[in-house]
C-alpha cells in the first residue's frame, strides 16, 4: 500500500473539493483512480502520452525516444505521487501536466516535446507557453492556500519545470527570461527550470 502522506499533509482533497475528480474520493487508493499514479522504483520516466491525454509513468523509453521525456531518479525509492492536472482536473491546455509528489518536493511539469528546433520565435513562445501554465497552476494552489489560512511552503519544496526535445536550445535569453518571469511572479520563493532529468 503507497505511503499517502505527501497528499495528505498538504490537505489536497479539501483544496480541491470543488473539483470534481477529488469530490470522488473517499478514501486514500480513490487518490489513484484517475487523479495519481504512484511509483518508488530507483528510476523511471514521465512522458506525456497523447493517447492517454495526460502524463503518465513508464518505465522505459523504448517507442518513445529518450529525448520526450522526464527522467526521474529516486534513489531512496520513496512513494513518488505523479499528479495528472491536466486534461483530467483541469480542461486540457489550461495548466500544466503533472506535478510530482513525495514527502519533500512538490515539481509542476509542463512537457513542450513536441516543439521543434525550426525557428528561435516558435521556441520563444513556447519557453513563455510553458513559463505561464505552471505559473497558472501554482498560483491557483496558492491562492487556494490562502482562503484555507494554510501556507504550503512550510510543508514542502515548491519548483516548476519545462521539458523540452533535446534538439531545442537550452539557456538562451528567451529560457533566462521565463525564468526570470516565473521566479519575479512568486517573490525569488520558488525555481523554474528548463530540464529533462530531476532526482526526487
Amino acid at each position: 500500500m503507497p505511503d499517502f502522506t505527501a497528499i495528505n499533509n498538504l490537505r489536497l482533497k479539501s483544496l480541491y473539493a470543488s473539483e470534481e475528480k477529488f469530490s470522488q474520493v473517499q478514501s486514500d487508493v480513490d487518490f489513484l483512480t484517475e487523479l495519481f499514479e504512484v511509483e518508488n522504483r530507483g528510476l523511471v520516466f514521465v512522458w506525456d502520452d497523447k493517447s492517454k491525454e495526460h502524463s503518465t509513468y513508464v518505465s522505459d523509453t523504448k517507442g518513445i525516444g529518450s529525448n520526450r521525456i522526464l527522467k526521474v531518479i529516486n534513489k531512496n525509492h520513496v512513494d513518488t505521487f505523479l499528479w495528472h492536472i491536466d486534461g483530467v482536473m483541469f480542461k486540457r491546455g489550461t495548466k500544466c501536466d503533472c506535478a510530482l509528489l513525495n514527502n519533500s518536493i512538490l515539481c509542476f511539469v509542463e512537457f513542450k516535446s513536441e516543439t521543434k528546433n525550426n525557428s528561435a520565435a516558435q521556441a520563444s513562445f513556447e519557453y513563455e507557453k510553458a513559463e505561464a501554465q505552471v505559473e497558472t497552476i501554482l498560483t491557483d494552489l496558492l491562492s487556494r492556500c490562502a482562503s484555507a489560512g494554510f501556507d504550503i511552503t512550510k510543508q514542502i519544496t515548491i519548483k516548476g519545470m519545462a521539458v523540452f526535445n533535446r534538439t531545442v536550445p537550452r539557456y538562451n535569453a528567451s529560457q533566462k527570461a521565463a525564468v526570470r518571469k516565473f521566479e519575479k511572479a512568486f517573490n525569488n520563493k520558488f525555481k523554474f527550470e528548463f530540464e529533462n532529468e530531476i532526482e526526487v
